[in-house]
Protein backbone atom coordinates (compact mmCIF):
# COMPACT_ATOMS: atom_id res chain seq x y z
CA UNK A 1 0.00 0.00 0.00
CA UNK A 2 2.58 2.50 0.81
CA UNK A 3 5.14 1.53 -2.13
CA UNK A 4 1.63 2.38 -4.51
CA UNK A 5 0.93 5.61 -2.85
CA UNK A 6 4.19 6.84 -2.59
CA UNK A 7 4.79 6.17 -6.41
CA UNK A 8 1.72 8.34 -7.39
CA UNK A 9 2.35 11.23 -4.83
CA UNK A 10 6.14 10.84 -3.97
CA UNK A 11 9.50 10.76 -5.24
CA UNK A 12 12.19 7.73 -5.77
CA UNK A 13 13.75 8.73 -1.95
CA UNK A 14 10.15 7.56 -0.76
CA UNK A 15 10.06 4.34 -2.83
CA UNK A 16 13.54 3.67 -1.95
CA UNK A 17 12.40 3.37 1.79
CA UNK A 18 10.46 0.21 1.10
CA UNK A 19 12.77 -2.01 1.94
CA UNK A 20 14.11 -0.41 5.24
CA UNK A 21 10.47 -0.13 5.77
CA UNK A 22 10.02 -3.69 5.29
CA UNK A 23 12.45 -4.47 8.25
CA UNK A 24 9.79 -2.13 10.59
CA UNK A 25 6.68 -3.04 9.51
CA UNK A 26 6.51 -6.19 8.79
CA UNK A 27 7.18 -9.33 10.57
CA UNK A 28 10.45 -9.37 11.63
CA UNK A 29 11.23 -7.31 14.41
CA UNK A 30 7.79 -8.45 15.84
CA UNK A 31 8.51 -12.31 15.41
CA UNK A 32 12.59 -11.35 16.91
CA UNK A 33 10.45 -9.59 19.98
CA UNK A 34 7.77 -12.84 20.36
CA UNK A 35 10.73 -15.59 19.91
CA UNK A 36 12.70 -13.54 22.47
CA UNK A 37 10.19 -13.47 24.84
CA UNK A 38 9.08 -16.51 24.93
CA UNK A 39 5.72 -16.55 23.41
CA UNK A 40 5.93 -17.64 20.35
CA UNK A 41 8.47 -20.53 18.71
CA UNK A 42 9.87 -18.66 15.75
CA UNK A 43 12.36 -20.75 13.73
CA UNK A 44 15.48 -19.14 13.21
CA UNK A 45 15.16 -19.64 9.14
CA UNK A 46 11.93 -18.09 8.93
CA UNK A 47 13.89 -14.69 10.22
CA UNK A 48 16.74 -15.84 7.54
CA UNK A 49 14.42 -15.98 5.28
CA UNK A 50 12.61 -12.88 6.02
CA UNK A 51 15.99 -10.78 6.02
CA UNK A 52 18.67 -11.62 3.41
CA UNK A 53 16.69 -11.13 0.75
CA UNK A 54 16.63 -7.65 1.24
CA UNK A 55 19.79 -7.71 2.55
CA UNK A 56 20.67 -8.72 -0.92
CA UNK A 57 18.71 -6.12 -2.67
CA UNK A 58 20.34 -3.70 -0.66
CA UNK A 59 23.56 -4.35 -1.37
CA UNK A 60 23.59 -5.23 -5.44
CA UNK A 61 20.94 -2.25 -5.42
CA UNK A 62 23.76 -0.02 -4.52
CA UNK A 63 27.01 -1.59 -5.89
CA UNK A 64 25.23 -1.71 -9.60
CA UNK A 65 22.95 1.12 -10.73
CA UNK A 66 22.18 -0.50 -13.55
CA UNK A 67 20.57 -3.76 -11.33
CA UNK A 68 18.86 -0.85 -9.62
CA UNK A 69 17.32 0.26 -12.63
CA UNK A 70 16.67 -3.46 -13.71
CA UNK A 71 14.48 -4.58 -10.63
CA UNK A 72 12.90 -1.06 -10.21
CA UNK A 73 10.27 -1.86 -12.37
CA UNK A 74 9.36 -5.14 -10.91
CA UNK A 75 8.37 -3.30 -7.61
CA UNK A 76 5.26 -2.21 -9.19
CA UNK A 77 4.39 -5.75 -10.44
CA UNK A 78 3.87 -7.00 -7.21
CA UNK A 79 1.35 -4.53 -5.98
CA UNK A 80 -1.41 -5.88 -7.32
CA UNK A 81 -0.35 -9.95 -6.06
CA UNK A 82 0.46 -8.25 -2.65
CA UNK A 83 -3.20 -6.79 -2.96
CA UNK A 84 -4.27 -10.07 -4.09
CA UNK A 85 -2.62 -12.04 -0.96
CA UNK A 86 -4.02 -9.62 1.46
CA UNK A 87 -7.86 -9.98 0.06
CA UNK A 88 -7.47 -14.12 0.33
CA UNK A 89 -6.02 -14.33 3.81
CA UNK A 90 -9.26 -11.97 5.17
CA UNK A 91 -11.88 -14.24 6.61
CA UNK A 92 -15.29 -12.21 6.15
CA UNK A 93 -16.32 -13.79 9.27
CA UNK A 94 -13.70 -12.50 10.90
CA UNK A 95 -14.68 -8.36 9.54
CA UNK A 96 -18.10 -8.90 10.81
CA UNK A 97 -17.05 -10.69 14.52
CA UNK A 98 -14.70 -7.71 14.73
CA UNK A 99 -17.16 -5.09 14.73
CA UNK A 100 -16.82 -1.67 16.48
CA UNK A 101 -13.48 -2.30 18.25
CA UNK A 102 -11.85 -3.49 14.81
CA UNK A 103 -13.09 -0.25 13.35
CA UNK A 104 -11.58 1.47 16.47
CA UNK A 105 -8.37 -0.33 15.96
CA UNK A 106 -8.03 0.55 12.33
CA UNK A 107 -8.76 4.17 12.96
CA UNK A 108 -6.08 4.23 15.79
CA UNK A 109 -3.66 2.92 13.11
CA UNK A 110 -4.16 5.23 10.69
CA UNK A 111 -4.52 8.52 12.72
CA UNK A 112 -2.61 8.30 15.92
CA UNK A 113 0.15 5.98 14.12
CA UNK A 114 -0.05 8.28 11.37
CA UNK A 115 0.75 11.74 13.38
CA UNK A 116 2.77 10.37 15.42
CA UNK A 117 4.42 9.40 11.98
CA UNK A 118 3.99 13.15 10.71
CA UNK A 119 5.73 14.63 13.33
CA UNK A 120 8.56 12.71 12.77
CA UNK A 121 8.31 13.01 8.86
CA UNK A 122 7.85 17.26 9.49
CA UNK A 123 10.74 17.49 12.06
CA UNK A 124 13.50 14.97 10.65
CA UNK A 125 12.95 14.38 7.07
CA UNK A 126 11.32 17.90 6.65
CA UNK A 127 8.83 16.59 4.05
CA UNK A 128 5.13 17.47 3.76
CA UNK A 129 3.52 14.53 5.60
CA UNK A 130 1.99 12.10 2.67
CA UNK A 131 4.30 9.55 3.23
CA UNK A 132 3.74 9.61 7.13
CA UNK A 133 -0.37 8.89 6.30
CA UNK A 134 1.04 6.59 3.39
CA UNK A 135 2.36 4.36 6.09
CA UNK A 136 -0.19 4.28 8.75
CA UNK A 137 -1.53 0.66 7.49
CA UNK A 138 -1.97 -2.58 8.42
CA UNK A 139 -2.42 -3.54 4.73
CA UNK A 140 0.20 -5.14 2.88
CA UNK A 141 3.48 -6.18 4.51
CA UNK A 142 2.45 -4.88 7.93
CA UNK A 143 -0.41 -7.48 7.83
CA UNK A 144 2.07 -9.82 9.34
CA UNK A 145 2.67 -7.83 12.50
CA UNK A 146 -1.14 -8.37 13.51
CA UNK A 147 -1.15 -11.81 11.79
CA UNK A 148 1.87 -12.67 14.26
CA UNK A 149 -0.18 -11.30 17.07
CA UNK A 150 -2.95 -13.49 16.02
CA UNK A 151 -0.53 -16.47 15.94
CA UNK A 152 -0.43 -16.53 19.83
CA UNK A 153 -3.57 -15.11 20.60
CA UNK A 154 -6.54 -16.35 18.20
CA UNK A 155 -9.30 -13.91 20.27
CA UNK A 156 -7.53 -10.77 18.33
CA UNK A 157 -8.36 -12.58 14.67
CA UNK A 158 -11.96 -10.44 13.99
CA UNK A 159 -9.98 -6.92 15.41
CA UNK A 160 -7.00 -7.91 13.02
CA UNK A 161 -9.55 -8.44 10.16
CA UNK A 162 -11.71 -5.54 10.22
CA UNK A 163 -8.23 -3.42 11.31
CA UNK A 164 -6.57 -4.25 7.71
CA UNK A 165 -9.97 -3.06 5.65
CA UNK A 166 -10.02 0.01 7.87
CA UNK A 167 -6.65 1.17 7.25
CA UNK A 168 -6.51 -0.39 3.25
CA UNK A 169 -9.76 1.78 2.65
CA UNK A 170 -8.80 4.66 4.94
CA UNK A 171 -4.94 5.12 3.98
CA UNK A 172 -5.12 6.10 0.16
CA UNK A 173 -7.75 8.53 1.63
CA UNK A 174 -6.04 10.42 4.07
CA UNK A 175 -2.75 10.38 2.16
CA UNK A 176 -4.96 11.97 -1.03
CA UNK A 177 -6.23 14.41 1.06
CA UNK A 178 -3.07 15.00 2.93
CA UNK A 179 -1.37 15.02 -0.51
CA UNK A 180 -3.46 17.92 -2.07
CA UNK A 181 -3.28 19.84 0.61
CA UNK A 182 -0.20 20.25 2.11
CA UNK A 183 1.77 19.21 -1.15
CA UNK A 184 3.73 16.46 -2.50
CA UNK A 185 6.49 16.18 -5.18
CA UNK A 186 4.28 14.13 -8.17
CA UNK A 187 1.80 17.21 -7.32
CA UNK A 188 3.97 19.93 -7.59
CA UNK A 189 5.85 18.80 -10.33
CA UNK A 190 2.30 18.81 -12.68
Amino acid sequence: LYLSLVKTYGDEADAATVALLALNDGPFFTLLALGASGMASIPMMSLVAVIVPMILGMIIGNVDKSMMKFFAPMADILIPFVGLTLGAGINLKDVVKGGPQGILLGLITVFVGGFFTLFFDRLICKQPGYAAFAVASTAGNSVAVPAAVVLIDKTWAPYQAVAVVVTAILVPIVTSIWAKKYGCPQLSSK
